[in-house]
């Protein structure tokens, strides 16, 4: 009995990594991604840069990732206390053509006069879920800048997390490369903190050049959660996020559906797909544009 329950403890036995990250100036970096992918395990740093994370073993690689801030892996040997340094990413950004012609904002994406009739849900912390915006010929719009975003969030009646008003999402922009997801281009933090369920608005503080071809505008899940056990009358099932996106059906609207899809980051997979149990819908994701001639 004594070598069976010594093998148990072994077994479950987890090990706490703990650190901060910061800046070439030691200041600390917030909401920095800590991931584990090994072990499909992650976490965030607070807002003083601290991060714990359990893991199975050491050593391990864990990756160290931050819009604007170039990705570090490193390393865990030990249970020491763990200072990691991010780069800011060297950016040249693309120059922003104001004219006197200047056409009023307009809106591309889900329309907010229209009721969501399905919604997305996040059941993990790093989920992604995206609008990808295909521009074919410029037919959507020409050249243009994102000067804000809103989104449609609601409480899952079966989540574990409360619309706390805490920083619950960050908002991502990809570039579209050889019609693969690219690059992040948004570089700035952009944090979504929902009270509770309806629109909310964000405004970026400098103007986002729109790539001619295309982009992905995506919602990045932030919080971790408590897997418990939650019985109904007939199932039992585990507990998603908390948080649901809602949705519109394009299915009778063939001409929307060629410039928007849905599309959604899978951590342990570590790379985008098409999102396909939903296939003739989009998130709500509202963008305010502003077109030059």
């Amino acid at each position: 009995v004594l070598c069976f329950m010594t093998f148990f403890y072994d077994l479950n036995a987890q090990i706490l990594i703990e650190g901060y990250v910061l800046d070439s100036n030691d200041d600390p970096i917030p909401y920095t991604s800590v991931y584990a992918n090994d072990y499909q395990k992650g976490t965030h740093t607070k807002p003083n840069g601290f991060f714990s994370l359990e893991v199975p073993q050491i050593p391990i690689i864990v990756q160290f990732s931050n819009v604007g801030y170039e990705s570090l892996e490193k390393e865990i040997i030990d249970q020491n206390e763990v200072q990691v340094r991010l780069s800011e990413k060297t950016m040249l950004l693309d120059e922003v053509h104001i004219y006197s012609d200047e056409v009023k904002s307009r809106y591309i994406g889900s329309p907010r006069n229209k009721k969501g009739i399905m919604c997305y849900v996040a059941s993990r912390p790093f989920y992604q879920l995206g609008l990808r915006v295909d521009n074919q010929n410029q037919q959507l719009y020409k050249e243009s800048i994102l000067v804000s975003i809103s989104i449609k969030v609601v409480p899952s009646w079966m989540g574990s997390v409360k619309l706390d008003g805490t920083n619950q999402i960050r908002l991502r922009v990809y570039d579209i490369a050889q019609n693969e997801i690219g690059e992040s281009i948004l570089h700035e933090n952009v944090f979504f903190a929902p009270k509770k369920g309806g629109w909310y608005t964000k405004n970026l503080k400098a103007p986002l050049l729109l790539p001619e071809n295309g982009f992905l505008i995506a919602v990045e899940w932030l919080k971790e959660l408590e897997f418990v056990e939650t019985k109904s009358r007939k199932h039992t099932f585990l507990p998603t996020y908390g948080l649901e996106i809602w949705g519109h059906n394009l299915e009778e609207a063939a001409d929307e559906l060629s410039y928007y899809s849905t599309w959604e980051y899978e951590p342990s997979e570590n790379k985008w797909k098409r999102e396909a149990t939903l296939e003739f819908s989009i998130p709500t994701f509202r963008l305010e544009i502003k077109e030059y001639k």
